[in-house]
């Protein structure tokens, strides 16, 4: 069966109903998210535009309903006062944000910016996430709730000074440019699992802990690497009864094969060479044991002392909180321990004894 030709085009159909109109309000999401680039012009071909441009991170700052800055800039920026709460976010390559002081009372955050404090405080909490910090000058972060540091790159060219705060650093890289990075007062500061580059020539220790107490610190997981240069790192010091401090699991990598390593700490590693549990032994970082005949000084390296003989006295030059001694002594007489700082002399036992002796608070004290 075949078909026949195509017949005349029928009568148009009834108009259909309206549709609902589509005329999308975009003024509430405009109302806190803000974009700062290095032009407020619109992009060609942007249509519903859901965020409002600024030039600079100041005046995106000044409007108060804004409260995520996505910053995307080429040139680099200043802020010399934040006074609120905000999120920023740096997004493409990140430039530098420097930042003056952060008020107390707010909750700030960064991400994934490159950020420069000189001479400024902190007294807020603070967040900072996969972001570049440098420490260029004083900085004081005081009666801040919590200020953490998280997958950072954290160099610190002067000092970081911290009182009655938080602070926590977690799986980040800290490179200290002078010996002494972080100063604490009556503040809990807790290190895991970060890398320590020290670039000071001379001694190195990781923080300070204030005199006077209130103090919580925790240092674990952590990889020190050292110049040759190097003689003495002090990796966790505990000077007063009324702090809590601990350091575990911590790695020393330096070429002096002469290092002291000082400082409240277990499980600690130098160049392979591990402790076992405390690095308070005579074998550990390879101490040798010294055999002493006459009145003689000790080294800085000397830590297990054989006295052989009579009319001997040991100088102890250095005051350093928490080193310890052992002293293996013959019988004899008149032999005598002297502390050099404070004159303090500790007189032997004429028969053959060991001693197992410790500064603490400047002053040698006999362990059982």
């Amino acid at each position: 069966m075949s078909l026949g030709p195509r017949g005349p085009r029928g009568i148009e159909g009834s108009q259909g109903r309206d549709g609902i109109p589509f005329n999308p309000v975009m003024n509430s999401l405009a109302d806190d998210v803000a974009i700062v680039t290095d032009s407020t012009d619109p992009l060609p071909g942007e249509p519903g535009k859901y965020y409002r441009s600024f030039k600079s991170v100041s005046e995106a700052l000044d409007v108060p309903s804004i409260q995520h800055i996505i910053i995307h800039r080429t040139q680099d920026d200043v802020v010399a006062t934040i006074n609120r709460s905000v999120t920023m976010t740096g997004i493409g390559t990140p430039i530098t944000l420097r930042i003056g002081n952060i008020n107390s009372g707010f909750n700030v955050k960064f991400k994934g910016l490159s950020l420069e404090f000189m001479n400024s405080s902190i007294n807020s909490s603070v967040e900072f996430r996969d972001c570049n910090v440098t420490i260029s000058d004083h900085v004081y972060i005081t009666s801040a709730p919590m200020v953490s540091f998280h997958r950072c790159n954290v160099t610190i060219s002067w000092s970081l000074t911290c009182r009655d705060t938080r602070v926590d650093i977690q799986s980040s890289k800290i490179t200290v440019l002078n010996g002494v990075p972080i100063a604490l007062t009556r503040t809990t500061h807790i290190s895991f699992n970060n890398e320590y580059i020290c670039q000071d020539p001379q001694a190195v220790q990781l923080v300070t802990i204030d005199v006077n107490g209130g103090n919580k610190v925790s240092i674990s997981n952590a990889l020190v690497r050292l110049l040759p240069t190097v003689s003495l790192f002090i990796a966790l010091p505990l000077r007063d009864t009324a702090s809590k401090a601990s350091g575990t699991c911590i790695t020393v990598l330096c070429d002096n094969p002469n290092l002291i390593v000082e400082g409240t700490v277990e499980a600690v590693s130098v160049n392979g060479k591990y402790s076992g549990s405390t690095y308070h032994k005579s074998n550990w970082n390879a101490y040798p044991i010294r055999t002493i005949t006459s009145s003689t000084t000790l080294s800085p390296t000397d830590r297990t002392v054989i006295v052989n003989g009579s009319n001997i006295n040991i100088t102890i030059p250095d005051l350093v909180e928490g080193r310890e001694y052992v002293f293996q002594v013959s019988s004899g007489t008149n032999r005598t321990i002297t502390l050099a700082n404070t004159g303090q002399v500790i007189t032997l036992d004429g028969s053959a004894s060991g001693y197992r002796l410790i500064i603490i608070g400047g002053v040698l004290k006999q362990l059982a």
